[in-house]
């Protein structure tokens, strides 16, 4: 009832216990011997929350019509009755969605006003849906819009609060953002990203999260929520690329693949396995595969898993697809690893296709940071979060978190990939990040066509992923034009990805103590074929020196040289090109 309504808000708190129910229908009956309806009514809609952080009728009027609550028309004091029943649902400046009911609400309470003989056909004639002052937006949102975002998400989906229930307020929350990695996440793409001016229309996400834990210590989720509401951190989706290929190192790692097998490197190459009948481009169909680089691709000769991972060498990184698949077409151990490390199950385009391990899936950028936080940990999975604590005024609320943890990958697995990832950074396509200063690992990523460029790193304390693609301006068109500067230079991935991870993380890391990452523990190993003997070379024993004859010379009679038949001489292959190490 509208006493009990009242009741609760007015006097009690809002927690869902048979107690607080108790109390309110004691009080309820009280009130009601003791007051009259009017008063009730008046009492209750001088309290009740309206949305747009307004309680009682006099603010929600002016929250909304910009009026006194006396100057109130028909058709808005039924657009106010509406929003009562829940603000979220019933404001129409909160969408298309949220308007349609609040219309077909408010000509329900004027429909029933003229049935109730309270208004006249006439006057409901003229009584149409009223227009509203659009909703207070914070002047200066910035960066940390994107994150309150996600803290009303979070308070939301784990709390289960309402959205009345956050905005009427009295909730202290404490977030796992760091200060210091904050600001250094956003000085970081400030100083690092192209300017408008070089590279208009570049969105870059950011997330670091630490490992064996989920926190959530920075992130970058655009330049100004009060602008663009969508978070290139925890919403845009980009292809991940050859960052994917560290979920192929994992996969070989289970099944004891050394990370020294060797691999035949050069490009391109064709492989069944990858060959694809439905494509228009013959050389896809005919399951080619090239290294990066112009015309046929950057070129290998027989290299380890480390070597081609610090390269990003696709053709040796197809073939291992191929050895996990046991030689089949199905490549469920590498999405199977993916999913293992922390990638949701629906990321679009994690399927068992065999070019998954070039990195066709679109997860988000928080996704790979988490996955490659798994590695970190030392094979500890762990869920993330924003949220460390809740507590609200009225002492109902009182939330800590449960840290969500579980084993995923053998530390020997995790010992190894974590040494071939290092090699990107000390020799490989990410090696600008040598500049850290401390013991990192990671993968660059570009996508096909360059749509996308990444670097997903980590150090022992530290795991975070940033990933840059083009936007647009229609959003739906977001990440499909390739990632360039304005003079239509193409952005590398080893280059501003890398420059801005490891901006952050000297800014993120500045006093923490320098760790070393767990040595190789060389799985598989064992199992590769001996290295080549080398024959020493022979040594010719000295011959002893005769003294030359006193006398004359003995006369040698002359050699006749029998010329060889003449024959036909065979004919020699052009010679090929010769593979680059």
């Amino acid at each position: 009832t509208i006493t009990q309504q009242y009741v609760k808000n007015y006097f009690l708190t809002q927690d869902r216990t048979v107690s607080r129910k108790l109390k309110e229908f004691i009080i309820s009956i009280k009130i009601d011997q003791q007051e009259s309806k009017n008063t009730i009514l008046a009492n209750y809609l001088n309290t009740i929350y309206y949305g747009r952080g307004a309680y009682g009728i006099e603010t929600a009027a002016k929250a909304y019509f910009g009026v006194d609550a006396s100057k109130l028309t028909v058709a808005q004091g039924a657009l106010l009755a509406s929003v009562i029943r829940g603000p979220a649902f019933y404001d129409p400046d909160l969408g298309a969605t949220q308007k349609a009911r609040a219309t077909a609400r408010v000509n329900y309470v004027l429909d029933g006003m003229v049935t109730e003989g309270w208004l006249s056909p006439a006057e409901r004639a003229k009584a149409t849906f009223p227009k509203t002052l659009l909703r207070a937006k914070a002047a200066k949102a910035g960066v940390v819009g994107y994150i309150t975002r996600e803290v009303r998400n979070e308070l939301t989906a784990k709390l289960r609060l309402s959205v009345t229930d956050i905005d009427r307020g009295g909730l202290r929350i404490v977030t796992t953002i760091d200060k210091q990695a904050q600001a250094a996440a956003v000085k970081a793409v400030n100083d690092k990203l192209p300017s408008a001016a070089e590279a208009p229309n570049l969105h870059v996400g950011l997330a670091a999260i630490r490992p064996g834990d989920g926190a959530i210590i920075a992130m970058y989720g655009g330049k100004d929520y009060s602008k663009v509401q969508l978070n290139d951190a925890t919403q845009a989706r980009m292809q991940g690329g050859s960052t994917f290929k560290a979920f192929g190192l994992l996969a070989a790692g289970q099944k004891d693949i050394s990370t020294k097998t060797l691999f035949d490197g050069h490009s391109p190459q064709y492989f069944p396995q990858f060959a694809d009948s439905s494509s228009n481009d013959r050389f896809t169909a005919r399951g080619g595969v090239k290294n990066f680089g112009s015309g046929s691709g950057e070129q290998f000769g027989k290299i380890d898993l480390r070597k081609a991972t610090a390269h990003s060498v696709n053709t040796v990184f197809a073939q291992l697809n191929i050895k996990l698949a046991d030689g089949g077409t199905q490549a469920s151990a590498l999405r199977n690893a993916a999913i293992l490390a922390g990638l949701p199950k629906s990321t679009p385009g994690l399927s068992t296709n065999m070019s998954n391990i070039l990195g066709t899936a679109s997860p988000h950028v928080i996704d790979m940071a988490n996955a490659y936080a798994t590695i970190a940990a030392q094979g500890t999975k762990a869920t993330p979060y924003l949220i460390s604590k809740v507590t609200s005024a009225d002492g109902s609320i009182d939330y800590k978190v449960k840290k969500d943890l579980t084993p995923a990958f053998d530390k020997k697995v995790t010992a190894d990939v974590t040494d071939a990832m290092t090699h990107v950074v000390t020799e490989g396509t990410g090696t600008g990040a040598q500049s850290l200063g401390r013991p990192a690992a990671g993968k660059t990523g570009t996508t096909t066509n360059t749509h996308a460029v990444w670097f997903d790193g980590f150090t022992p304390q530290l795991s975070a992923a940033v990933g840059i693609y083009l936007g647009n301006k229609d959003p739906t068109q977001n990440g499909t034009d390739p990632v360039t500067f304005k003079n239509g230079r193409l952005i590398s991935s080893g280059v501003t990805p890398v420059d801005i991870w490891t901006a952050f993380m000297k800014g993120a890391l500045k006093g923490q103590k320098v760790l070393s990452f767990p040595p190789r523990a060389g799985l598989g190993d064992s199992s590769l074929p001996p290295p080549p003997t080398t024959v020493p070379p022979t040594t010719t024993a000295p011959t002893p020196t005769v003294p030359p004859p006193t006398g004359p010379p003995t006369p040698v009679p002359p050699t006749t040289v029998t010329p060889p038949p003449p024959s036909t001489p065979t004919p020699t292959a052009p010679p090929g090109p010769t593979p680059r190490l």
